[in-house]
């Protein structure tokens, strides 16, 4: 049986696609029908934003979908009893603390060592 806690973020997820396909979807391809971006330059601007916001906004709810089956299924305990329920690190040992602070500071870090090229 699932939990509740699954069952929104499956649910966020569905959401996230759903208005991507909404909001990108129909100028895109109407420029593509076109040849041309033809809906305006802040259409094309809101279009970015929109596709950042909803493609970020997936892939952490992918995430953190995977970290609810990993601990599940590794640790016997679920996310709703963990994260939902206060502080994260309550039901976490030692060495499960410092892996997720240690994992959680490189993924924080790639961002800021990136550098993008405009």
């Amino acid at each position: 049986m699932l939990s509740v806690a699954y069952d929104r973020l499956v649910l966020n997820l569905a959401c996230c696609d759903l208005l991507t396909a909404a909001f990108n979807c129909p100028p895109t391809m109407v420029a593509l029908l076109h040849d041309a971006w033809v809906v305006g330059d802040s259409v094309c601007q809101l279009n970015g934003v929109f596709t950042t916001l909803f493609g970020v906004a997936s892939v952490m709810t992918l995430s953190v979908i995977s970290l609810n089956r990993y601990m599940h299924r590794d640790w016997k305990i679920g996310l709703k009893k963990t994260m939902f329920s206060g502080f994260f690190f309550e039901n976490l040992g030692t060495p499960q603390k410092f892996k997720f602070c240690f994992f959680s500071f490189l993924f924080v870090m790639q961002f800021k060592l990136q550098k993008t090229r405009l």
